[in-house]
């Protein structure tokens, strides 16, 4: 296993199949750390957006960030779906996320938004875990796995008329346990997200 970092935070919902226990339309990057067993610490739900602890490196709290960015932005699209056109929400994904996440997740953004739905309430994430940076020279790139506890339990799908969706409400589980492959190329300036899955742990 590689050697991990864990912080307290909390961060605003992930809207779409960011959110389901699902597995994403992309496909995850195989990842070299795990999670089988997450410690918490509570935090509230209005508690700012996390600022990477010194112990990790560069390199890891702009992995972190990249995550960091991805679930502000997708937040702010699933909370308002039908104030944004599918090209400005792939822009928008697309600043903090590669590959085929901004078209898989714009997706799920249409989808609520074709239903006339919406997500409401925070997401309160547990812990955070950044592995080691590895520097694949096969693939000409350098990877970071972030893994996250999320605390779902205060996000509602919302209709038109302000009733919660009820078979859409059954989706989403309590807790989360959500993993993210962050690379960047050796072409890229940036470090994004290339994939993301659920994977088995302890986690609420």
């Amino acid at each position: 296993m590689s050697e991990c970092r864990w912080m307290p935070c909390a961060i605003v919902v992930l809207a779409g199949c960011l959110m389901a226990s699902c597995t994403p339309t992309v496909t995850p990057t195989t990842v070299s750390a795990t999670a089988s067993s997450v410690s918490v610490t509570p935090s509230a739900p209005t508690t700012p957006s996390p600022t990477p602890s010194f112990t990790l490196s560069a390199d890891q709290q702009k992995a972190v960030a990249a995550v960091d960015g991805l679930t502000k932005t997708s937040s702010r699209l699933g909370q308002a779906p039908s104030e944004f056109t599918r090209a400005q929400m792939i822009a928008a994904l697309r600043k903090y996320s590669g590959g085929d996440v901004p078209d898989a997740s714009a997706n799920s953004f249409m989808r609520l938004r074709e239903n006339g739905w919406r997500y409401q309430g925070d997401v309160s994430i547990k812990s955070i875990m950044a592995s080691k940076v590895s520097d694949n020279r096969n693939k000409q790139r350098l990877e970071v796995v972030v893994t996250s506890c999320q605390d779902q339990s205060q996000v509602r799908v919302m209709d038109k008329a302000g009733d919660v969706v009820k078979e859409e409400q059954e989706r989403i589980p309590a807790f989360l346990l959500r993993q993210y492959t962050v690379l960047k190329p050796d072409d890229a300036s940036a470090w994004k997200v290339y994939g993301f899955e659920t994977v088995k742990g302890e986690c609420g």
